[in-house]
């Protein structure tokens, strides 16, 4: 149960006005939220890579591109993986 609690409160902040006009908190917010909701983890870095580059904040452009770099290699690592294994079964 406490697990859930974080993530709660997470995204409520994403749903207050107050913290959506705070373009920083806001981006840091949805960065943290990466943390908690790993299925939507990739839309999160991404809608925080966008707004960063737009905010011009260097900091969270970099933790972004950070992230988003992971998860760009966790995919293209997954595909690699995938065709090792096929090759493997056909031989």
């Amino acid at each position: 149960m406490k697990r859930c609690r974080p993530k709660k409160i997470l995204y409520k902040l994403l749903e207050n006005p107050v913290c959506v006009e705070d373009t920083s908190f806001y981006i840091n917010t949805l960065l943290l939220l990466t943390e908690h909701d790993v299925p939507l983890s990739k839309k999160y870095v991404s809608e925080a890579y966008r707004l960063s580059t737009e905010f011009a904040n260097k900091r969270l452009l970099i933790q972004s591109g950070v992230l988003w770099g992971v998860f760009t290699k966790i995919i293209i690592d997954r595909i690699v993986l995938c065709i090792i294994i096929e090759r493997h079964a056909v031989e």
